[in-house]
């Protein structure tokens, strides 16, 4: 994977949406580090010449899955909150045949892409149950997350004095999984989860994926939501942020296998 590749790939997709899709094109600018990145991670981490299907599950918005298919990769489509928006997208991109919002109970997979995803569920086993049937025996799993000990993370703790990841207020009114972060993980914490439920865990790293300001405060705009002055305060914050040991960076990502003959919990 190299950054002009992956450039070139989000380009094209910005290319087929309409103007009325300008949130999607400013979230997919937004999330380009961190996507690409995931690739990167994913490519290193699997056998060499894998040839098998992955999954993305809980994939949102199909953006990753196109990548993951300019990627080479025999790639499929989960998202069972799936609304128009997303079928019409899936659509858009040329890949209606590769996006469902349901699957067959006994269909595996050779890999699972988790991107996103398990930052926002408020209860883990009947997701992470359904990852393990649908892994192969011997499937990998790919997790990318925020990571619960970057820095921004640990001063909003500081400010709203609380040891959960999500402000109060915002948790209180949350009515759906999908809606905000539920719990947030560390590096640690994450990989202790994977062994719980079974899964051996291959490796696990944090890198900086951190977008512009000037892509976040696009997004951010075409939301309609607050825009944060790029002020000095918030430049020398990014450049804290990556100066932090690499425990302390904004993203991170995990690599899990499935053991041959994993019991179920």
């Amino acid at each position: 994977m190299n950054g002009p590749k992956i450039t070139d790939w989000t380009a094209q997709i910005i290319r087929q949406l309409s103007p009325e899709q300008a949130a999607l094109a400013a979230m997919l600018k937004k999330n380009l580090r961190r996507y690409a990145a995931t690739l990167q991670f994913l490519e290193d981490g699997l056998d060499p010449g894998f040839q098998g299907r992955v999954l993305d599950y809980g994939c949102g918005f199909p953006l990753f899955l196109h990548l993951l298919k300019h990627a080479g990769f025999d790639a499929t489509g989960y998202e069972p909150y799936a609304g128009p928006e997303h079928l019409a997208l899936a659509n858009q991109l040329g890949l209606a045949k590769n996006f469902f919002t349901n699957l067959p109970t006994n269909e595996q997979f050779d890999a699972i892409t988790l991107v996103d995803v398990i930052e926002h569920l408020s209860i883990l086993r009947p997701t992470m149950m359904d990852l393990i049937a649908r892994l192969r025996p011997g499937g990998y799993l790919i997790i990318s997350t925020p990571n619960g000990l970057r820095l921004s993370q640990w001063l909003a703790f500081v400010r709203r004095k609380t040891a959960h990841p999500t402000a109060i207020d915002k948790f209180l009114k949350t009515d759906d999984n999908y809606t905000s972060h539920q719990r947030e993980f560390t590096r640690p914490e994450l990989e202790k989860t994977m062994r719980y439920y079974g899964l051996e865990v291959v490796t696990s790293i944090c890198v900086d994926t951190m977008p512009s300001r000037e892509d976040l405060a696009a997004y951010h705009q075409i939301l309609g939501q607050p825009r944060e002055r790029i002020s000095w305060r918030s430049r020398l914050r990014d450049g804290l942020q990556r100066s932090l040991p690499a425990d302390w960076q904004n993203n991170l990502l995990l690599l899990a296998r499935k053991p041959i003959g994993l019991p179920t919990k």
